[in-house]
């Protein structure tokens, strides 16, 4: 299914114009819904998951529902999609800060479910992300990624992305900037 006219299983969506899914039978991109509040607090929470994060603090459960209903807000331009293989929930990740007449937008918030790592479901995931973006005539994708997180940071530079500095936080933890120019080939 390349776009439908409904939010998934009936939800409100957010995505007013464009495609609400993405992908095919294997792996597909489908926009978040409230049903999805447990899994993506579980693997945004999980221990192995929130160090790669500006933020790092466990988070109240009902901090999480709050964050999750303003994603529905009308007003929001977000892109937020849970990533799933053959049907199944599997990870997430987002288009944020849309300027669509700059043609720019960043990314990120990329969590697979812990057991279901290294099965190329985060490639998968970004490819169809980028496929998005360029749908949606954006010239230009920005990301950062914890320095060191090795994995996060080839996959990200395979796709295509290249540094474009780095920002260090209040911890003195480094953030690798990248961007990718969807106008390349």
């Amino acid at each position: 299914a390349h776009g439908l006219a409904a939010g998934a299983r009936g939800a409100p969506a957010v995505i007013g114009a464009g495609p609400r899914e993405i992908g095919d039978r294997q792996v597909r991109l489908r926009e978040i819904t409230m049903e999805d509040a447990p899994e993506l607090y579980r693997w945004r929470m999980h221990e192995s998951s929130r160090p790669m994060f500006r933020s790092t603090a466990a988070v109240p459960y009902e901090a999480h529902l709050d964050y999750l209903r303003r994603y529905f807000d009308p007003a929001n331009t977000d892109r937020w999609f849970v990533i799933e293989e053959f049907g199944a929930p599997a990870g997430t990740i987002v288009l944020y800060d849309i300027d669509p007449e700059g043609g720019e937008a960043e990314w990120g918030r990329l969590v697979i479910a812990p057991e279901l790592r290294s099965r190329g479901l985060a490639s998968r995931g970004l490819a169809l992300l980028v496929r998005h973006a360029r749908e949606l005539k954006l010239k230009r994708l920005r990301c950062e990624v914890l320095a060191g997180n090795a994995h996060a940071e080839k996959l990200y530079r395979e796709t295509g992305f290249r540094e474009t500095g780095t920002d260090d936080d209040a911890s003195g933890r480094r953030f690798v900037r990248l961007a990718l120019d969807l106008q390349e080939p």
